[in-house]
């Protein structure tokens, strides 16, 4: 007589609404009582948005994001990975009418974005030209810092299209 085990495991749907911070990364729609705007939730708690650059960062503790965006604030939102939306407040809570936040998804990073954020510190390259070679490094931080050793400035690094 031959004995078989059976495995049991939990529905696919069940895992991939399972909230962890990789399946917070990508580009959100910000929403508060003043508008709207573009965010990133970037690998390894990097936190950036183009109109308020800020050296910030994100943590998520259970199914809670919690944003420290210096000097535009700290915020907490509840992720709901089922929809890829938040809802939260900026902190302290208050009743203000004004007191809320909402975010919603709108993509994923590029393959472009993946690669220049790597794990979530950034990268090197090498630039190549008719002199030689120099290393460059594209900063996954809240400027986008582009740095050159070999050649150094204050510079930022933005990608524009596909």
């Amino acid at each position: 007589e031959q004995t078989r085990s059976l495995l049991i495991a939990p529905p696919v749907f069940a895992l991939l609404a399972m909230a962890s911070p990789a399946g917070v990364c990508g580009w959100y729609d910000l929403a508060w009582s003043g508008g709207s705007f573009e965010v990133c939730f970037r690998p390894a708690g990097n936190f950036f948005c183009p109109k308020f650059q800020a050296p910030a960062r994100w943590e998520m503790e259970g199914d809670v994001i919690k944003i420290d965006w210096k000097k535009f604030g700290k915020y907490e939102m509840k992720f709901d990975a089922a929809t890829k939306t938040m809802e939260g407040n900026a902190i302290p809570k208050s009743d203000d009418d004004k007191n809320w936040r909402k975010a919603s998804f709108k993509r994923a990073l590029s393959p472009v974005e993946a690669v220049l954020l790597g794990d979530g510190a950034g990268s090197e390259w090498d630039f190549e030209w008719s002199g030689g070679t120099f290393p460059v490094k594209f900063k996954a931080d809240g400027y986008n810092h582009f740095v050159c050793d070999d050649f150094p400035a204050h510079a930022h690094w933005s990608l524009d299209g596909d």
